[in-house]
């Protein structure tokens, strides 16, 4: 089985880029969504039939910061992290009272 294991990683390594996709709409993770693959450059969401631009134009390095090109921390103990896609300006906040994501068009 760890042939197999390791053919079928480098296979879903090569249709995904390497990388984690994240639907712009509703950040589901398109990876594992039947049929994914980068090699047209978009997919539609099967959750929610976003158009995603899934190119290496849009790969958001994740040396040191994980994409993130803004931190901040709020006297409560919240903090907000801010990232970049091609099409979308992302607040990721973690608090006391759970974690949220709100985004914007760019």
């Amino acid at each position: 089985m760890g042939l197999l294991d390791s053919a079928l990683g480098l296979l879903g390594s090569i249709m995904d880029g390497g990388c984690n996709w994240r639907c712009d709409g509703c950040n589901s993770l398109m990876n594992t969504q039947p049929g994914f693959t980068t090699e047209s450059g978009v997919w539609t969401c099967s959750e929610c039939g976003t158009l995603n631009d899934v190119s290496e134009n849009n790969i958001i390095p994740e040396e040191g910061s994980k994409g993130y090109v803004f931190e901040k921390e709020y006297e409560d103990g919240t903090t907000e992290k801010i990232r970049f896609t091609k099409t979308r300006e992302v607040h990721d906040f973690d608090g006391k009272n759970g974690k949220a994501s709100i985004w914007s068009k760019r």
